[in-house]
């Protein structure tokens, strides 16, 4: 089962009847990746009203089309068609480094739920990404805790939610949010977490029992930084770890997500990677390497993920050429940042492949000599 047999499933039964849930949270978490800006325009519409006036040609990537879909779905469904969605705010700035979603949500049940965007098809999206690793706040997660605030005043009993760097400003918004007692939880999506200074502050350990996690078993994005709240691991239908951050991909146990015991190695190998990157780098390193790689790509005219995985070699030549014409101290640290990614490639491969080869050799040999 996934998401859409929830829907199937579950759609006939009002809030009323059965309590708002993490599967509902995940649902209402997509929705700000669809682009509202034409449709929601200051007055509130239900959720099953504003769909009827999307444009189904805006959605042309596969991922858009699976959230139209989802959304269509929830629009025609009791328990999610009369959610009232109350504001949708876009920004997206260069200037800012600021790639920035949220909706705001009245339920059923009269509590309110905000929706945080995750990192959609820019680099700038992503990049803020990688600003997290040295920078909090980042221009996203100041974003989020002013449009959280600015809705707090008047009302209570508050829900938070979003996927990948959604989540993490959904647990920024809370944490930092200047009426903590009315959060009644935040939920994180395969979200980034946070540096060890900040998960340590009073007020993060305050808030932190209503932070909840979930993340894919193969998950990447989920194991960047560093997270101390409740956390459950996602049994998937797909082993491929791109596509598992798509949650169309996660498997559902009728009411919740298909919860299983640990990550698999391959995610082990990954966290390995940021914790080098994390604690062996210095601020001045990242910033250098990150703003040096942007920047290339953009005046190269790079301006999506997309772009640069479709054609990788010729990105690689061209990064190449350019990297004589940088400063010598940024060439320098961009030398010592590839090398440090290099070695730590190499000691994750061996930490969480090859030595768990070499353990099963050995035991299948003592299995076949009799040794016990």
């Amino acid at each position: 089962m996934n998401i859409y047999d929830y829907i199937k499933w579950r759609g006939d039964i009002p809030m009323s009847q059965s309590p708002f849930n993490e599967l509902d949270s995940l649902i209402i978490a997509q929705l700000p990746y669809i682009n509202w800006e034409n449709i929601i325009t200051g007055k509130p519409v239900t959720l099953g009203d504003a769909f009827k006036l999307l444009n189904t040609d805006d959605f042309v990537r596969e991922i858009e089309r699976e959230r139209y879909v989802l959304a269509g779905q929830a629009s025609q469904s009791i328990r999610f068609k009369d959610i009232r969605i109350i504001d949708y705010t876009k920004i997206l700035s260069r200037e800012q480094e600021l790639q920035f979603c949220a909706m705001f949500f009245q339920l059923p049940d009269r509590t309110y739920y905000i929706a945080y965007e995750g990192t959609e098809n820019s680099l700038i999206g992503w990049k803020e990404n990688f600003n997290m690793t040295y920078m909090c706040p980042t221009a996203g997660q100041k974003a989020a805790l002013d449009y959280l605030n600015a809705r707090m005043n008047a009302l209570r009993s508050f829900r938070l939610g979003g996927h990948s760097k959604g989540g993490n400003l959904a647990f920024y918004a809370a944490v930092k949010s200047s009426w903590p007692s009315k959060i009644i939880e935040a939920h994180s999506f395969d979200g980034p977490g946070f540096s060890k200074e900040f998960i340590s502050t009073l007020e993060y350990m305050e808030m932190h029992e209503r932070l909840k996690t979930w993340i894919p078993e193969s998950s990447v994005i989920g194991r960047l930084l560093n997270n101390i709240t409740d956390t459950t691991i996602v049994k998937c239908s797909t082993e491929t770890m791109l596509y598992q951050h798509d949650v169309i991909n996660w498997e559902v146990d009728f009411n919740k997500l298909y919860a299983i015991s640990e990550n698999t190695r391959r995610s082990g190998f990954m966290e390995d990677v940021f914790d080098d990157w994390n604690e062996r780098l210095s601020t001045e390193e990242k910033v250098v390497f990150i703003n040096t790689t942007y920047e290339t790509l953009i005046e190269l005219g790079y301006t999506t993920p997309k772009d640069i995985l479709t054609h990788p070699t010729r990105v690689m030549m061209e990064m190449t050429s350019r990297f004589m014409q940088f400063s010598p101290n940024a060439r320098s640290i961009v030398l010592n940042v590839l090398g440090l990614l290099l070695k730590s490639n190499v000691k994750s491969f061996y930490n969480n492949y090859l030595d768990s080869l070499l353990k099963r050799r050995n035991e299948v040999k003592d299995e076949n000599t009799g040794i016990k």
